[in-house]
């Protein structure tokens, strides 16, 4: 049964992954500026299982690294940014922009908390998480008297 609960948890992130994407594509060729605001706030995330790591794959274009937070707390990764720019626009009036956002992954496994990497590049953030592996297990003879 927890297979199952995988798969579907799996498919339904991709679900709303896809509809958001196609959500704020509509936006724009619609001129519609008040829904992608509101979509552009939760970054799309991508999280990949190999056999030795979990890398993590988020789409933040505009910010800069130092506004960026990444821990890991009770197996749930956490990033959050925020970011604050002026903007003059005609006539020398000056807006202030702000965004911010704060997404919770649950990690499926257990990892090495020491060994966790992150890199920022072109508005795409990549964190690498190396799995915790245990130790082989160890046989021992029991002698019976």
């Amino acid at each position: 049964m927890p297979e199952l609960t995988i798969w579907i948890d799996k498919e339904m992130r991709k679900l709303k992954r896809d509809m958001d994407r196609l959500m704020y594509r509509l936006c724009n060729d619609f001129d519609m500026p008040v829904l992608p605001r509101v979509i552009s706030k939760v970054p799309f995330i991508n999280l990949l299982q190999t056999k030795d790591h979990l890398v993590v794959n988020a789409e933040i274009p505009g910010f800069n690294p130092e506004n960026l937070d990444i821990s890991i707390n009770d197996g749930v990764l956490t990033i959050k940014g925020e970011m604050k720019q002026e903007v003059v626009k005609k006539g020398g009036k000056i807006e202030v922009r702000q965004e911010s956002f704060s997404r919770n992954i649950p990690l499926p496994c257990r990892v090495m908390l020491d060994k966790v990497e992150a890199t920022y590049t072109n508005g795409i953030l990549n964190v690498f998480i190396p799995k915790y592996k245990p130790e082989n297990a160890r046989e021992v003879k029991i002698r019976i008297e």
